[in-house]
């Protein structure tokens, strides 16, 4: 049995495919092997897969009908693990040769539940970029960092909890994991959510952290592709649902929230209700009509997380989100939709 597997899930990600899994099988760390969910690719995806494949008996290929979405797919992979630590790589994504064996070294060293590498985000045009990082190239984390490390996850462009930023923390990439602390816990990647999952998975692991580190000594290399799952610009008529779905899962195990958190909670709840929005406008009038934004106004004002943002002071809305808030509460889009037509225009130009 090797010591750590990288798990991944492919579906339609031929271009990416080779940069991707040879920066698997160039790793200076050699213990290791591949879990490939062919998560229903209809491209070439599958062609270079068995070829990887054939070249590398450290390649194990599941490869599925049907798409059960990014979140099946990791599921699936997960439990297949059979190895003392595993990590995620995104099959559009990439890692420097030294990814899994510092990872590794730090893990062990640390006598960690999670280790975890900063990352950079790359685009087709050879740009690269990197989020705010921490004052220090490494941190250990204990179980008394949770109640800072939490809010952190759901609100992850602030610095508010911990002092500084560390904006990834709740992405499933970028990380390894100790098998056996995941599976003692009996958390489970959730297959029925679609986004946020990552997030959700890392919630409930942290929040039994004994101890985890990160490091600057290795970069996970985040690309940024439009026409990706996360950043897709089709419309999406399940949004509405997905979004709830994830905010009543995160309204039931963050409930506790106390202090500063209720900032994070209510941060995650405003910026949850202008995305679904957001998406619903941008896509007016031509896939989106006047009725579709009202019924969604109307469905969203009834959503306890609404009532909870109108109910909390504490969020301190500026008078920006004051008004949208009323938009919402009295049900008139036509204002927002305005704005939001006005920014695209001026983008455009």
């Amino acid at each position: 049995m090797s010591k750590v597997a990288i798990v991944t899930s492919v579906y339609n990600k031929a271009p990416w495919l080779d940069r991707c899994f040879n920066s698997f099988v160039n790793q200076t760390f050699s213990d290791l092997e591949f879990i490939v969910i062919n998560n229903g690719s209809t491209d070439e995806s599958a062609a270079i897969i068995d070829n990887f494949a054939k070249q590398d008996p450290r390649f194990t290929v599941i490869t599925l009908k049907d798409n059960i979405g990014p979140s099946g797919a990791y599921a699936l992979g997960i439990e297949k693990v059979n190895t003392e630590y595993f990590a995620l790589c995104d099959s559009d994504d990439y890692i420097p040769n030294n990814y899994i064996e510092v990872l590794f070294e730090k893990i062990c060293e640390q006598n960690a539940d999670i280790s975890m590498c900063a990352n950079d985000m790359v685009w087709d045009n050879g740009k690269v970029a990197t989020n705010n990082r921490p004052p220090k190239s490494e941190i250990i984390f204990t179980s008394d960092d949770k109640n800072k490390l939490l809010p952190q996850i759901i609100d992850h462009h602030s610095n508010l909890y911990l002092g500084y930023y560390l904006a990834e923390i709740g992405v499933l990439w970028g990380k390894m994991y100790r098998t056996d602390f995941v599976r003692n816990l009996g958390i489970n990647y959730d297959k029925d959510v679609w986004i946020y999952c990552d997030w959700l998975f890392n919630f409930e692991l942290i929040n039994n952290l004994n101890r985890m580190v990160y490091t600057e000594d290795t970069v996970y290399h985040f690309y940024q592709a439009a026409g990706s799952f996360t950043r897709s610009k089709k419309m999406n008529w399940n949004e509405l649902a997905r979004r709830k779905v994830v905010l009543d899962k995160f309204s039931s195990i963050c409930s506790e929230f106390k202090g500063k958190s209720v900032i994070a909670l209510n941060r995650f709840y405003f910026g949850n209700i202008v995305s679904v929005l957001g998406m619903y406008v941008e896509h007016f009038p031509k896939e989106v009509s006047k009725i579709d934004l009202i019924k969604v106004a109307k469905e969203i004002s009834n959503w306890p997380q609404y009532k909870y943002i109108i109910d909390n002071k504490k969020l301190g809305l500026n008078w920006k989100q004051k008004v949208l808030v009323l938009l919402i509460k009295h049900n008139v889009m036509f204002p927002y939709v305005l704005r939001s037509k006005i920014r695209q225009l001026l983008k455009k130009n």
